[in-house]
């Protein structure tokens, strides 16, 4: 019986015996000298604007899932001039630099792995900084004909504002009159938070329109230094993971 193939299917690279011996001469690298040297092109290319060149980085088979770090809107891209148009129109004003992976002891540092037979790729989270904010990602390289690792899957995602970096860590405030920005003279949290629901001090930056997952976007706007109102009143769930913001509003004076 025949399988049909949907939309949002991805098939997964296979490589001919060909392929995989020339891989198997060129396995000496360890899987971080194959992301570096990957991600070095990659900045490289990026710096230069000549997106052509990305023919060189990625399978004509490959998907780019990128959420707000080259544009302000999600996007899935499939195939390799996709993805070429898709950079095209971003990379001269996002200045994308300071590429670097994980150390051996954080989250997913350069690894290989085998999902199926007959498939091999390495794998790693990466980081970079645009002008906008600072860009955690995650690749999957898988090699070619020749034996050279091009990306088979990429995603990028925006963790930070830059100026409006969420209060988490050393940034939060520990809830002291002294601890809180202008001291005791602008009152305890309880009363900075009643000021802010009033809009007492200041106009909203961010209106949030509608219910579900808004409210959480209401509550992680307040750790990005946002002023916000969600048409909602009471929680439809608990807050949850952090960046939900960047899908519904933009940062002051900037332009979708």
């Amino acid at each position: 019986m025949l399988v049909t193939q949907r939309p949002h299917d991805i098939s997964l690279p296979r490589f001919s015996s060909k392929s995989q011996s020339t891989h198997v001469e060129k396995i000496q690298s360890s899987p971080r000298d194959t992301v570096q040297a990957w991600i070095d092109r990659f900045a490289t290319v990026l710096a230069s604007n000549d997106t052509s060149k990305l023919a060189t980085l990625f399978h004509e088979d490959s998907w780019w899932r990128d959420h707000l770090a080259l544009g302000w809107d999600l996007r899935t891209i499939h195939g390799l001039s996709n993805i070429i148009s898709f950079v095209d129109l971003r990379t001269s004003h996002i200045d994308p630099k300071s590429f670097k992976l994980p150390s051996d002891t954080e989250s997913f540092p350069p690894s290989l792995s085998a999902p199926i037979e007959g498939l091999e790729w390495t794998q790693s989270m990466f980081f970079f900084e645009t002008t906008t904010g600072r860009v955690r990602g995650f690749l999957r390289l898988a090699p070619g004909e020749d034996g050279t690792h091009k990306a088979h899957m990429l995603y990028t995602a925006l963790d930070d504002l830059k100026g409006h970096e969420e209060k988490t860590g050393s940034r939060r405030a520990l809830g002291g009159k002294n601890s809180l920005e202008g001291g005791i003279i602008k009152g305890n949290w309880f009363e900075r938070r009643q000021r802010k629901h009033d809009f007492t001090d200041e106009d909203p930056q961010v209106v949030i329109i509608g219910a579900g997952k808004n409210y959480d976007t209401t509550i992680q706007s307040h750790h990005l230094t946002l002023v916000s109102r969600s048409s909602r009143s009471q929680p439809s769930c608990p807050p949850s993971s952090a960046g939900r913001l960047m899908s519904y509003c933009r940062p002051p004076g900037e332009d979708w």
